[in-house]
């Protein structure tokens, strides 16, 4: 017999919550920590040099040269990879990184639009957006300048649109995604 014996839980305190501040802070604090985020991995995002790196910046340079692609000058990554990225370097010495960032800020838009379409509130949304997508596609894998940006971007994109009956665009998008990477060809299909 006895009492029964009670977990020793301390009692809960009162967190701060967003809604303990004034409203200025409440719209402010969300923002501020998405910036300071995305500063923090702009850096990651810039492509530093690696022997595969060098080879598609020397097919992209050639590509502003006026060579062919497959015929003047050949690797075996996919074509609108190595358009875009000539472009880019076209334009600008910075260009690579402008274009991953493009790409990165593209991916997180599709994924925010996703969230809201699933049913998360503007905060959540914008947190699966700009936060967590980022963190997943910048995970221990990622080589900025490389393939797999473009074609996740654009299988984001396409799901997204595919989602909100957008099918026309949908299906252009789901077109251009092996033309940047080729094994995602089969994921946009799947989708």
């Amino acid at each position: 017999g006895g009492r029964p014996v009670r977990a020793c839980v301390p009692r809960a305190t009162a967190a701060p919550t967003m809604k303990a501040l004034p409203p200025h802070a409440r719209r402010v604090l969300p923002i501020a920590g998405v910036v300071v985020f995305w500063l923090l991995l702009i850096p990651r995002l810039v492509p530093a040099p690696s022997w595969d790196l060098g080879v598609f910046f020397s097919v992209a340079d050639r590509l502003v040269a006026g060579d062919a692609l497959y015929a003047g000058v050949w690797d075996n990554k996919d074509p609108l990879f190595f358009l875009t990225l000539a472009v880019s370097r076209g334009i600008s010495p910075f260009g690579p990184a402008v274009l991953e960032v493009a790409w990165m800020l593209a991916a997180s838009a599709a994924s925010w639009r996703l969230a809201a379409w699933a049913g998360c509130t503007r905060h959540p949304a914008a947190l699966v957006g700009f936060v967590i997508t980022p963190l997943i596609l910048t995970g221990a894998f990622y080589v900025a300048g490389y393939t797999h940006l473009p074609g996740a971007t654009l299988t984001l994109v396409a799901l997204w649109l595919l989602l909100t009956r957008r099918v026309v665009g949908a299906g252009l998008v789901m077109c251009l995604v092996p033309l940047f990477k080729i094994a995602f060809g089969p994921v946009v299909v799947a989708v």
